[in-house]
């Protein structure tokens, strides 16, 4: 039967953790014991309390999240309000629920974060040119015809998210190549500039970021941070297909109560 060690072996052969794109990212197993046995892991974007019930719900004795659960030192590990880290270890201790956190090395991974939102567009992030010095951000030559509206409707379309914001002197503005970052990407924008690419795409800009962008002449559509979810549909298949004496049997479910934290209003 497969264990909690077994499963983290799995996962860092396909996902390596050397391919950690920032200094001192906490990837890895959080919680758990790696002796326990394991026979379904849910994959989810955040370790939350409605992931966490979610996994107890489905009989799984692990999970595999992005979003690291423990990214600063914890003071204590007690029962408490839901939302606190401290309360969510003590919770998945006391339910016997291991966390495994893959982070940026997803971020770059050929079945991660980019490369799930590049393929929902239509691009092979896998052959995309690497334009920082960690190789997570990464320049697309646009097919052709592509404007900034063009793009920014099919992310709208495409990712799991209500709204994609666009800053640009010109909607229309031609498209001739692009560079993508999920998550939050805003800090590669010299790398941008330098790259010559016409729009950035990524999450979490500020106003004055937005309006940094719009200064270095690069259009900017951001696709919220919770558009990193997009790799479950290309991780979780994947690790299903593989040999069932590979995976020790374990069966990889996508979580369904992962939630955006924004929802947005109309008037």
């Amino acid at each position: 039967m497969a264990t909690v060690g077994s499963v983290e072996h799995f996962i860092n052969e396909i996902i390596p953790p050397t391919d950690i794109c920032m200094e001192n990212d906490p990837i890895g197993l959080h919680v758990g014991d790696r002796a326990a046995p394991v026979t379904k892991v849910l994959v989810c974007l955040d370790v939350d309390a409605d992931t966490l019930a979610e996994a107890k719900e489905h009989g799984c004795e692990m999970i595999l999240a992005h979003h690291p659960l423990i990214f600063r030192p914890l003071k204590d590990v007690v029962a408490g309000n839901a939302f606190d880290t401290s309360s969510l270890v003590f919770d998945a201790v006391r339910s016997g629920v291991a966390i495994m956190t893959a982070h940026t090395n997803l971020d770059k991974s050929d079945y991660g974060t980019n490369a799930a939102i590049a393929s929902a567009i239509g691009y092979d992030y896998s052959t995309a040119m690497p334009i920082d010095a960690t190789g997570l951000l990464r320049k697309f030559d646009a097919v052709d015809g592509t404007t900034t509206k063009s793009l920014a409707q099919k992310l709208a379309c495409k990712l799991n998210v209500p709204v994609v914001n666009m800053t640009t002197t010109n909607a229309n503005r031609p498209v001739a190549s692009f560079a993508m970052c999920s998550g939050a990407g805003f800090s590669f924008l010299s790398d941008v500039v330098k790259s010559g690419a016409d729009l950035f795409i990524t999450g979490d800009v500020g106003y004055h970021e937005a309006q940094a962008a719009r200064a270095a002449g690069v259009d900017l559509i951001d696709i919220q941070h919770y558009s990193e979810g997009m790799f479950m549909e290309v991780l979780v298949p994947m690790l299903n297909a593989r040999g069932a004496d590979e995976r020790g049997g374990v069966e990889f479910i996508a979580s369904k109560k992962q939630h955006n934290v924004w929802t947005p209003i109309t008037v």
